[in-house]
């Protein structure tokens, strides 16, 4: 797998026939390599069944707009958005939902 020119796309630029053909071998590359494992070749099957975060120690700084950030802090799974988004602790335990109804018909009667 060889390196690529890089496209600079320009804002409205619509992709033509041989754009589209030129990011689907692009694609169709990086699809066909393999990796061996090997600490710093990747992993050879990227389909994790559990992902691991070390704890934090404190909140980090905001990621930055339309960014978001996992972490875990003081062993509470959190997440933080945006800009100055507030670090808020992910719910991971199972609950439940009740519907409340008026006590008076919907008619006022």
């Amino acid at each position: 797998m060889g390196t690529w020119p890089v496209k600079t796309w320009v804002n409205g630029e619509i992709p033509n026939k041989t754009n589209l053909n030129e990011i689907g071998s692009k694609l169709t590359d990086l699809d066909q390599h393999a990796h061996t494992g090997a600490d710093g070749d990747g992993s050879a099957a990227l389909n994790p069944d559990t992902i691991t975060f070390d704890d934090q120690g404190s909140t980090p700084a905001a990621p930055g707009a339309s960014k978001v950030v996992v972490f875990s802090e003081s062993e509470v799974a959190k997440v933080r958005a945006g800009a100055s988004g507030a670090a808020v602790a992910m719910s991971l335990v199972t609950h439940s939902h009740s519907a409340a109804f008026p006590t008076t018909d919907m008619d006022g009667a």
